[in-house]
């Protein structure tokens, strides 16, 4: 059991280096696209004919913040970097304070298999139906990364539940 959880932690590792990797390109792009739609707007006071809305920039940094999101729990999780209350978890100690640690992945798993099922059930059907965005771009390859993300959460919940019952991990 304890290689399996090694195996898991070292692979979910990797996934997170991944994703994070991704997520901080999909925000130069934005970043790119945000300076390039300002410099058009700025430059088309002067020359009007310079200026072309581009509604798929807009549309390419939500669908971008939403992938972001996703990909990013489970590397937050893993760095526990995440936003936490600690009310509870402060007030404990020793045993305790680890039981509670326990129970918190447990509660994040369910939260993650939940988003995973649901995600993936709108993703599917926004395939089916063949919904789109606004300038045509299909809308499942953007909720996609709901389950995706809930899943990656759902495996680093897991190491995090393995590494704190298994003696001689984490």
């Amino acid at each position: 059991m304890r290689k399996l959880a090694a195996t898991l932690a070292a692979t979910m590792e990797r996934v997170n280096s991944v994703a994070i990797l991704a997520s901080g390109c999909l925000v130069l792009i934005m970043m790119v696209l945000t300076l390039v739609d300002i410099l058009r707007r700025t430059l088309a006071l002067y020359i009007p004919e310079l200026y072309i809305p581009k509604a798929w920039s807009v549309e390419f940094g939500e669908a971008a913040l939403l992938v972001m999101t996703y990909l990013g729990m489970a590397y937050l999780l893993s760095k526990n970097r995440h936003v936490a209350v600690d009310l509870v978890r402060s007030w404990a100690h020793g045993k305790a304070a680890a039981i509670w640690d326990v129970t918190i992945c447990f509660v994040v798993f369910c939260f993650a298999v939940l988003i995973t099922w649901r995600g993936g059930y709108i993703a599917w059907d926004y395939l089916l139906s063949g919904k789109l965005t606004p300038d045509g771009f299909p809308l499942y390859m953007v909720t996609l990364f709901i389950p995706i993300g809930g899943f990656m959460l759902a495996l680093q919940a897991l190491v995090e539940i393995l590494s704190r019952i298994l003696p001689g991990e984490g």
